[in-house]
């Protein structure tokens, strides 16, 4: 059913209609969602709407910490004028561009490079399932694993938008891949290199501050490796990000494996 919202300020689009309606408010709920992170994208948190909680109240204390929404029923006279239910022309678009987007995912699961990773996805899980926390997708096209112990958190994406490509976060490093079977094939070699131990990182000192550079170790030698700069100096009394200060007191670091012996 179609929720008509109550504003003050203004911010209502000049295309949707906005009336004042007297009447008797006979209920309020506040309601509460869960937040999840979004698979593939660490450190991105959605609203988990399946995760809802509502309760009714008799007040609504002024200026406190609210729920993320209020329901609340309006109780209008017979016949009473009330604003045609219309949803902005941003709003239009934006659902559009949506499901586009979903159309896009949907049919990109089942091309090649989606079955692949899919196939990967359920690799990792069977294997290394019981060593870290898993979220994903059920197409497989975003992954999250955040090991137990001391292991490198790997994370995947393939995008929703007319452009493909493969987003991978692996330890401290952020890649793009081709969303291809090239890509893939790095993907794969990604998920071993984090199983076994063969991820690290590389700080050193530069004119502009300091770099960082995450390397992925295969073959004997490195498969991948991504580089950010960070513009700060040592010297000197300055304030620096939380992550950038952790990476900077961690110095060069490998990270351990997923978990000692053999996958089960």
């Amino acid at each position: 059913m179609p929720l008509f919202i109550e504003e003050h300020h203004g911010q209502t689009p000049d295309d949707v209609p906005q009336w004042e309606v007297p009447g008797r408010v006979v209920s309020i709920e506040a309601v509460r969602y869960g937040r999840r992170e979004r698979p593939g994208q660490p450190r991105v948190h959605e609203r988990d709407e399946d995760e809802r909680d509502a309760h009714p109240l008799d007040t609504v204390a002024a200026r406190a910490q609210g729920p993320d929404e209020y329901r609340v029923t309006l109780e209008v006279d017979d016949g009473a004028a009330l604003p045609e239910y219309r949803r902005s022309v941003e709003d239009v678009k934006q659902e559009r561009l949506r499901l586009e987007a979903a159309h896009r995912a949907e049919r990109r699961a089942g091309d090649p490079v989606g079955v692949r990773l899919a196939a990967l996805a359920d690799h990792l899980d069977q294997h290394w399932g019981d060593a870290g926390v898993t979220a994903r997708s059920s197409t497989g096209a975003h992954l999250s694993f955040t090991p137990h112990a001391a292991g490198a958190h790997l994370s995947w994406s393939r995008s929703d938008a007319p452009q493909d490509a493969l987003g991978v976060e692996l330890g401290d490093g952020r890649f793009a891949l081709a969303a291809d079977d090239d890509g893939v094939r790095m993907l794969e070699a990604f998920v071993e290199a984090a199983a076994t131990g063969q991820v690290q990182e590389r700080v050193r000192d530069i004119p502009e501050g300091v770099e960082f550079t995450t390397e992925v170790l295969g073959g004997g030698g490195v498969l991948h490796s991504a580089t950010r700069t960070a513009n700060i100096f040592r010297s000197g009394d300055v304030m620096v990000a939380r992550p950038v200060k952790e990476r900077l007191d961690r110095g060069d670091h490998r990270w351990a494996p997923w978990r000692v012996g053999e996958p089960r």
